[in-house]
């Protein structure tokens, strides 16, 4: 239950930094409109579950090579954001800015794949999450000195801009609804909120291994299952193999 509950955590922290920290619901919102809030439920649900996976793998191999440094993190974050956006998305297989790669969008690749995913909600991720799985969080006392204070000003001052990106305006031109802005600061910070406090409450875990045979077998075939869906729905199917 501890090690379920601390997996949990890691793939809400990735999903949070990788979606929600940049509004990214244009897609949930089309799926709110047309079908209501029960699908929107069942695909936040889902969500969570493939990035409890792939957090889950990811975590597994930092443990078992016991990758400590920066680049190592970075390097193994690209993959883990080729995976998200090459398999559970088809984002580098779309049009894009600049010149192509083998047919591959460089600026589709380069950014979100190998920047802000490696980077923001993968490495980024893994810190958040190793201070809380020694017990502690980011502050360094219960009180919010000055410094704290000005941080958290800019982390919600950066949240509240990116709703205004060309990229989310170029989506949703009339801006994002105000359901879906409840939705997205209310459900996040709700279920976080549930999970760190029990995560806290577990004082100093470190587990001896994350997964096991079973786990690592299921981790393969669910991503596996995937692979082969998206490799069938390319009309160029070569892309998929670079």
């Amino acid at each position: 239950m501890k090690k379920i509950i601390f997996l949990t955590l890691l793939g809400l922290i990735g999903l949070f930094l990788s979606e929600f920290l940049i509004w990214n619901v244009s897609g949930v919102t089309t799926l709110f409109l047309n079908k209501g809030i029960l699908s929107v439920l069942i695909t936040l649900v889902f969500g969570v579950f493939i990035y409890i996976v792939l957090f889950s793998l990811g975590a597994d191999i930092i443990h078992r090579l016991k990758i400590k440094d920066w680049i190592s993190l970075v390097l193994l974050g690209s993959i883990y954001g080729l995976i998200l956006e090459g398999v559970f998305a088809d984002l580098i297989f779309r049009m894009g800015i600049g010149p192509d790669i083998l047919g591959l969008s460089f600026s589709r690749i380069a950014f979100p794949t190998v920047s802000w995913h490696a980077i923001i909600d993968f490495s980024l991720g893994i810190m958040i999450f190793s201070y809380i799985l020694k017990g502690k969080i980011l502050l360094k006392s219960d009180k919010i000195n000055l410094k704290e204070t000005f941080f958290i000003l800019l982390f919600c001052f950066f949240w509240f801009i990116w709703s205004y990106s060309g990229v989310i305006l170029n989506k949703l031109p009339q801006g994002i609804p105000i359901i879906i802005q409840s939705l997205v600061l209310l459900i996040p910070i709700t279920i976080l909120g549930v999970f760190l406090k029990l995560a806290l409450s577990i004082k100093k875990y470190i587990p001896n291994k994350i997964l096991g045979t079973s786990g690592y077998i299921f981790c393969i075939f669910f991503i596996g299952f995937f692979a082969l869906k998206r490799y069938f729905a390319l009309d160029n199917k070569l892309l998929f193999c670079f």
